[in-house]
């Protein structure tokens, strides 16, 4: 099965569980083998990427809410990607199980959410159960917006 990963960490609904924002790159960066529970951030619940990228391999990225609290984070302006929110950012997924994710704020994908010249690759994963207000969030709980794919 996609994401399967023995570490667990459990946000407790208080924070998000990983942010790269330092100019990371794909080459230089990854997250492995982690199970990522009950994130909770104003957007990327699970992981955002904000001028960064990073390969993202054997993840479960569950329960995680984006869900326009607390600050504005860096001019960000919708509160999408409950599991992961990527602005200027081209990182990749293999083997990454989204599943039970929330966007509660109009903008974006309950499971990934792309803005601002993002580009996220996919492949090998699951994308199941998660929810976003927009008309956008498809089933799969997946947005893009302003110069963005998925």
């Amino acid at each position: 099965m996609a994401g399967t990963a023995g570490t667990v960490q459990n946000c407790s609904n208080a924070a998000r569980g990983w942010l790269f924002n330092s100019g990371e790159t794909v080459a230089g960066s990854s997250l492995s083998g982690l199970t990522i529970l009950n994130g909770k951030g104003y957007s990327g619940g699970g992981i955002m990427f904000y001028n960064a990228s990073a390969a993202v391999s054997n993840l479960v990225i569950r329960n995680c809410a984006a869900d326009g609290s607390g600050a504005l984070f860096a001019g960000v302006t919708a509160a999408g990607g409950g599991a992961v929110a990527l602005y200027n950012s081209n990182s990749t997924f293999d083997s990454v199980n989204f599943s039970g994710n929330t966007a509660t704020e109009p903008g974006g994908g309950g499971g990934v959410f792309a803005e601002i010249n993002s580009f996220a690759v996919i492949t090998n994963s699951v994308l199941a159960n998660n929810k976003g207000l927009s008309t956008k969030a498809r089933a799969l709980g997946l947005s893009s917006a302003r110069g963005a794919c998925i």
